[in-house]
């Protein structure tokens, strides 16, 4: 749901590193009880793959 990404969005604010997804999890559950863990690890996986391709060059950038 659009609330659980924003809450997990809002409270971590930048994803976690490699490795630390259980402290992300637990800070997350302790301040958003409502976003459940596997939703949770739904959201942070994303956030990573759109993290990753925004780091990506554009392959239709003139500069390539």
């Amino acid at each position: 749901a659009e609330d659980d990404v924003w809450a997990v969005l809002v409270e971590l604010q930048h994803p976690p590193a490699a490795g630390a997804d259980a402290i992300a999890l637990d800070l997350l559950m302790q301040t958003r009880p409502q976003v459940d863990g596997r939703t949770a690890r739904v959201i942070l996986g994303e956030w990573r793959a759109y993290a990753a391709l925004a780091d990506e060059p554009d392959w239709d950038d003139d500069d390539l």
